[in-house]
């Protein structure tokens, strides 16, 4: 699947930023005179902290990425030592740090850089990411808010809060500031998409419905985002909306199997069934041993009362799936059917040919009820009708009075 509306692991890039300046103040002044900073040891002690940086992330056996580390926070606090304000180091220093489990040493780095950097957005995210993986998604919601109020441009800090608001699982929460960065980023139909996967994911089936429609426009070829549109419309009450959404998918592409079985099961669900079974054909065109597609199919069939084209159907899906226990269930209802028109016969003729078939399709259907009662989906069902048939097969005694002329 796609689109996981999650926060990712907060981690920098191999290009960071390069040491901030600070305006002179009475500190910097007093500084001016301190001793020249060696510049060569500086950049060897960085550069050295920075490879077994690299190390530790590429390891995958835990102590050499432990040892790679703590080798890199050792050359890192070399920088500083030199350096007090070299950001990339403060901020590398506080990302090692998190990885070995020491967060409060990592949460103290961050806390340098942002006493003379407060916007730096790389230590922002790297607290916020400490206070969840601490447990404390409380207090990171409150400083994504913070961030978003000191900024309400700041399109990064309002997903980063919007993710963190669906981690509380608050979706309406989420979709508001998801609406923000829509209205500053109108052609991006991921973002379109997950806005309106938070108002299904609330129920708000209606609401998703702009969004989706801007997801499909911007990318024509998003499937998913089709059949998302389709089910909201359903949901919304649209049925027949949802079923216009399907014929867009299928003018795109006439070969899509998936665009013909959405289409024939919402027609199911309709109860426009002759048009569902045209639909269920085509897609069956696409691909002829779908079982599950067989079943359905069948079971319309079987709706219409056209026991032909449905026994067809069901022995087409038996014969790539002979346990499948929904065919079986429908073979079931089928021999209960052609049971049902020969015992209203026999009831009008008494006659013992009618008895006979009768019992042969009451028995069949209990023999393909029985091949279902395992199953979680439709046990229940076939065993109860196992009673049914049985209560419905003409007694022997009453088969004995039939007339055997007839």
């Amino acid at each position: 699947m796609r689109r996981a509306l999650t926060l990712g692991c907060l981690v920098l890039a191999a290009g960071c930023t390069t040491t901030q300046s600070t305006p002179k103040t009475a500190e910097t002044t007093a500084t001016a005179t301190a001793p020249a900073v060696d510049q060569r040891a500086l950049k060897i002690a960085y550069s050295t902290g920075y490879e077994y940086w690299k190390s530790g992330k590429a390891a995958t056996d835990p102590a050499a990425q432990k040892r790679s580390y703590e080798k890199a926070i050792e050359n890192f606090e070399k920088v500083i030592g030199m350096d007090p304000k070299h950001t990339d180091a403060h901020l590398r220093l506080a990302a090692a740090y998190g990885v070995i489990g020491n967060y409060d040493a990592a949460e103290a780095e961050y806390d340098v850089v942002l006493a003379y950097a407060p916007d730096n957005r790389i230590a922002l995210d790297g607290k916020t990411g400490l206070l969840i993986q601490g447990g404390d998604l409380g207090e990171a919601v409150t400083k994504a808010r913070e961030q978003v109020t000191a900024d309400p441009t700041n399109l990064e800090a309002r997903k980063r809060l919007a993710q963190l608001l669906i981690m509380q699982e608050d979706f309406a929460g989420a979709a508001v500031e998801y609406e923000s960065i829509r209205k500053a980023t109108p052609d991006d139909p991921i973002l379109a998409f997950e806005l309106a996967m938070l108002y299904q994911r609330d129920e708000r089936w209606a609401e998703s419905i702009p969004s989706l429609e801007d997801a499909v426009r911007i990318n024509s070829n998003d499937f998913e985002a089709y059949d998302r549109l389709a089910i909201a419309r359903s949901r919304s009450g649209d049925k027949a909306g949802a079923v216009e959404v399907y014929d867009r998918l299928i003018a795109l592409d006439p070969s899509s199997f998936f665009a013909y079985e959405k289409k024939a099961t919402t027609l199911d669900k309709m109860g426009d069934l002759r048009r569902a079974t045209a639909a269920y054909e085509q897609a069956l065109e696409q691909d002829p041993h779908n079982v599950n597609c067989l079943q359905r199919c069948s079971l319309a069939y079987l709706k219409l009362g056209e026991l032909n084209r449905a026994e067809s159907q069901i022995k087409r899906g038996l014969a790539q799936d002979p346990t499948h226990p929904q065919l079986h269930a429908t073979f079931g209802d089928l021999h209960e059917k052609r049971g049902d028109a020969a015992l209203e016969k026999f009831n009008e003729n008494n006659c013992k040919r009618q008895a006979d078939e009768v019992n042969r399709h009451f028995r069949r259907a209990v023999a393909e009820y029985r091949q279902a009662v395992d199953s979680a989906q439709v046990g229940s069902y076939a065993s109860s009708k196992v009673d049914v048939m049985n209560s419905k097969t003409i007694p022997d005694e009453k088969m004995f009075f039939a007339n055997p002329d007839c």
